[in-house]
C-alpha cells in the first residue's frame, strides 16, 4: 500500500473528529452566551437614530424619604444612643407643704351710683338685629380676603377667624364655622403633586458591550448600601458604597473596588475631620472633605433623591484611586433612549473634571433613577445602560424574552 493511500485514510476520520469537536464547541459556547448573542444585536445601543438632545419637558422632583415622613420633626436626624443607662434610687417621702392662713381681706366700702335712665324697647330690638348682620359679613369678608394654603392646613383662614373672633367675641363661634367651611372647600387649591416615596428596594440589570451588570439599591433605618459588579469568564469586580441617608440626601461613608474577591482600593469620609482618605495599594492620599460630597456611583443616586432641590450642583467625587475636586454637573437636556425595546425619556447631567467625563441619564418617569451612566475615568470609559429595572417588587423595565418577544431594538 502506498503511503499516499494510508495518508488519506488517515486525515479523513480525523478530520470529521476535528469538525465534531468545533462543533460541539460552538454549540455550548452558544448555549451559554445565547442572550449575550442577542443583546449585542438587539440592543447594541440605546441611542435612536436622528435622536438629539432638547429642552426639558420634565424637571427631576425631589422625592420623598418615608423613613422622613415617619418621625416627628423634633426626632429627624437624631440618632439612637448605643447604650442607655437608668439609674435607680430609693423613693425619698414629700416634704409637708405648709400654706399661711390668709387674713381676710377689708369689706368693701360702699358707693353711691346713680340710676340712669331706660332706653326706649324699640331702639334695643333695632340695635340686636343690626348687630348680627354686620358681623357675619365681616368675618365672611375676613376669611376671603385671607390667602389660601397650598398645603391644605387652613392656617390663613384660621387667622381670620381669629381676628373676627377678637373683634367680636360673641360671634366666635360662627367665624370657626366659616373658616372651616372655607378650609374645606373645593376652591381652596390643592395640595401640589408629590411624587412616590423612593423605593427602598432597587434592581437594575445595565447592559456594557453586551455584558450584563448589575446594581442593587437598599435603603432604610437611616443607612443605604449601593453595590454594582459584572462577573464574565470567570472574573469579577464589584463597586460598593455605603452610608447615611436623610432628606437631605446621601452621606457616604465608605467607596471600595474589589476585583476576584480582592480589595484594590478603597476612600474613606471622615466626616468627623472632614476629610477624604483613599487607601490604593501601599498609597495612601487625603483631602478636603465638604457637605454634599459623593463617590462615583452614590452621585447619581444623590441626584435622583434630592432632584432640583439640590442646594449645589458643585461637589468633589471620590473613587478608591482619586479625588475629583468640585465637579460642576449640569443639565445637558432631555432625550428619548431605546431601552428594551421601549421609549424612555431620560434628563442628562453631566459633569466634568479636566479630561474627565461623568454622565447620568435620569428617568423622571421612574423616580428619577439612573438608566445610563457614562464614566470616562482615564484609559477606561463604561457606558452602561439598563435593561431591567426592578424598584420595590414592582417591575419597571423587562428585557425582551429571545424568540419570543422581538423588540425592534435601538435602530428601529
Amino acid at each position: 500500500m502506498s503511503k499516499t493511500g494510508a495518508s488519506h485514510r488517515w486525515r479523513a476520520p480525523h478530520f470529521l473528529l476535528i469538525l465534531a469537536f468545533v462543533l460541539s464547541l460552538l454549540t455550548h459556547i452558544f448555549s451559554a452566551t445565547g442572550d449575550l448573542i442577542y443583546d449585542w444585536f438587539t440592543n447594541t445601543s440605546p441611542d435612536k437614530p436622528n435622536e438629539k438632545l432638547r429642552k426639558p419637558t420634565r424637571t427631576l422632583k425631589s422625592q420623598d424619604w418615608e423613613d422622613e415622613k415617619k418621625l416627628a420633626d423634633e426626632l429627624k436626624n437624631i440618632k439612637r444612643p448605643d447604650i442607655q443607662t437608668v439609674w435607680f434610687a430609693a423613693k425619698v417621702p414629700p416634704k409637708p407643704v405648709v400654706v399661711a392662713k390668709a387674713e381676710p381681706p377689708p369689706p368693701p366700702t360702699p358707693r353711691l351710683v346713680p340710676k340712669r335712665k331706660p332706653k326706649p324697647a324699640i331702639r334695643l330690638a333695632s340695635a340686636a338685629a343690626s348687630t348680627p348682620i354686620a358681623s357675619s359679613t365681616a368675618i365672611a369678608s375676613a376669611a376671603a380676603s385671607a390667602p389660601q394654603s397650598w398645603f391644605g392646613n387652613a392656617s390663613a383662614p384660621a387667622k381670620a377667624s381669629t381676628v373676627a373672633a377678637a373683634a367680636l367675641p360673641h360671634q366666635a363661634s360662627a367665624a370657626s364655622a366659616v373658616a372651616a367651611t372655607r378650609a374645606s372647600s373645593p376652591a381652596v387649591a390643592a395640595a401640589p403633586s408629590v411624587n412616590a416615596a423612593f423605593p427602598k428596594t432597587v434592581h437594575i440589570t445595565y447592559r456594557w458591550k453586551g455584558f450584563p451588570a448589575k446594581l442593587t439599591w437598599t435603603a432604610g433605618d437611616g443607612r443605604y448600601t449601593l453595590d454594582i459588579g459584572a462577573a464574565m469568564l470567570g472574573r469579577s469586580r464589584v463597586f460598593s458604597s455605603v452610608g447615611t441617608i436623610s432628606k437631605r440626601g446621601l452621606a457616604p461613608e465608605r467607596f471600595s473596588d474589589t476585583r476576584d474577591g480582592k480589595l484594590q482600593n478603597e476612600a474613606l469620609f471622615d466626616w468627623s475631620e472632614q476629610k477624604f482618605v483613599l487607601h490604593d495599594g501601599d498609597k495612601t492620599i487625603e483631602g478636603p472633605l465638604q457637605p454634599g460630597d459623593q463617590d462615583l456611583f452614590s452621585a447619581a443616586f444623590q441626584f435622583a433623591l434630592q432632584g432640583a432641590s439640590m442646594p449645589s450642583f458643585t461637589f468633589s467625587l471620590a473613587s478608591g484611586r482619586k479625588i475629583y475636586s468640585n465637579v460642576a454637573f449640569q443639565i445637558m437636556g432631555e432625550k428619548t433612549l431605546r431601552l428594551s425595546g421601549k421609549d424612555v425619556d431620560a434628563i442628562l447631567l453631566r459633569g466634568t473634571f479636566e479630561d474627565r467625563v461623568f454622565d447620568f441619564w435620569l428617568a423622571p418617569q421612574w423616580h428619577n433613577l439612573p438608566v445610563r451612566m457614562i464614566l470616562n475615568a482615564g484609559k477606561d470609559t463604561y457606558d452602561v445602560f439598563a435593561s431591567d429595572i426592578d424598584a420595590d417588587g414592582k417591575t419597571l423595565l423587562e428585557s425582551p424574552t429571545p424568540g419570543l418577544d422581538q423588540p425592534h431594538g435601538p435602530r428601529g
